[in-house]
């Protein structure tokens, strides 16, 4: 009987942090939603709402894969293993066109000292390009598949969380994310009596990617500031 429960409590656990991160994401764009897409005093770009059709669509798609596995419909899952293919690559494609797009936008409304804002989404982007990729190329490895995918979700999390109205700083923003991959890391200790190296590397690499991005925001070094500014012009 004990040989079934952890399985059990594994299956279940992911099922249910997949679905706290979605509630998470829709609640924190909750608060901005209809003042930037559905009633905001100025025009919008067209990519915000294809960025916002693409992202939801594929946290409901997370969600239902990690819902098969529950239920261990593999073969359902493994189909759908092309779709939230295509749906990863569009993430990372209209991620970065939404970050290049909205960079120019702040700068045309706030001034050159805006651009800094592309290093935050662009941190989250690239940590969810690397995890989801690889992800992808170990889909056959579940141990892997299952954790990657579990940092891919966490790293769409940082931009929902900003917009919580009692977050106020960017160290409180990723401290939500890193509580979320903390809980996957306990989860490891209890079922496995050990933290998987995919959470030992990922938790490490992505510390290191916050104290970075925390580094070029408060001391705006020249290099990273020309960059900006290059690319949001």
């Amino acid at each position: 009987m004990q040989g079934h429960v952890k399985p059990l409590i594994a299956r279940s656990f992911h099922l249910s942090l997949m679905v706290l991160i979605a509630a998470l994401v829709l609640y924190g764009f909750g608060h901005t939603v209809d003042a930037n897409l559905f009633h905001p005093e100025r025009k919008q770009p067209f990519i915000l709402y294809i960025h916002a059709a693409v992202f939801t669509s594929w946290l409901f798609l997370l969600v239902f894969q990690t819902a098969l596995i529950t239920v261990r419909n593999r073969r359902l899952h493994r189909r759908l293993g092309w779709l939230g293919l295509g749906f990863g690559v569009l993430m990372v494609v209209v991620g970065l066109s939404t970050i290049l797009v909205m960079g120019k936008l702040q700068v045309a409304r706030l001034g050159p000292d805006a651009a800094l804002f592309i290093y935050r989404p662009i941190e989250d982007i690239v940590f969810f390009a690397v995890a989801f990729g690889l992800a992808m190329l170990w889909r056959r490895r579940p141990d892997l598949h299952r954790r990657l995918i579990v940092l891919a979700a966490c790293a769409v999390t940082p931009p929902a969380i900003s917009r919580i109205p009692m977050i106020h700083s960017l160290g409180m923003v990723y401290l939500g994310t890193d509580l979320l991959v903390l809980a996957a890391v306990m989860h490891d200790l209890i079922t496995l009596g050990r933290v998987h190296p995919v959470y030992r590397w990922g938790l490490a690499i992505g510390l290191a990617g916050q104290w970075e991005l925390l580094l070029i925001m408060s001391r705006q070094p020249a290099p990273f500031v020309a960059f900006a500014r290059l690319v949001t012009q």
